[in-house]
């Protein structure tokens, strides 16, 4: 799989009406084209040990930590749910891990079939550090709305 995106205007000219999954324009719109296409390109979307670090500006707070794929990040926060839910856990595993595989089957025959893949619609993060005004908080794992994002820059922020 390549994961390339479709340009502009092969989604202008697409007929979402007669899309085979169902997927409508504002699926296939990034939040921001320039990040989606960077995350894209070095997350992919399947489940892979990619990653890279990056610092966002969210809600007033700075987020800094490393960007990894949906599945990577999925793993880690079951793994820390164990702890706390084993039961929870053993329950929601499979359904999440079917909803993960079915959509990296989608986005495979999509890209064969040269379909429009549709645009990342969350950030993950694995040891991330927030900053607000006051005070300073570090977290194992983190997940945004890609649209909630005020900004964001490649890299990480060191200890203040």
């Amino acid at each position: 799989m390549n994961d390339s995106k479709p340009s502009s205007r092969s989604l202008h000219a697409y007929a979402f009406d007669q899309d085979p999954d169902g997927f409508t324009r504002d699926d296939m719109l990034p939040a921001d084209g320039i990040l989606d296409i960077f995350l894209t390109a070095v997350l992919g979307y399947k489940d892979t040990d990619a990653s890279v670090g990056i610092t966002v500006s969210i809600g007033g707070a700075l987020v800094s930590g490393t960007a990894i794929p949906r599945g990577r990040w999925q793993q880690l926060w079951f793994d820390s749910m164990r702890a706390a839910a084993p039961g929870l856990t053993t329950a929601l595993e499979p359904h999440f891990d079917r909803q993960l595989d079915a959509t990296a089957e989608v986005y495979d025959r999509r890209d064969k079939a040269g379909l429009p893949i549709p645009a990342l619609k969350h950030l993950h993060l694995r040891d991330v550090t927030m900053w607000n005004t006051s005070q300073q908080v570090h977290l194992p794992i983190w997940r945004a709305r890609l649209d909630r994002l005020d900004g964001w820059s490649i890299g990480t922020l060191g200890p203040s």
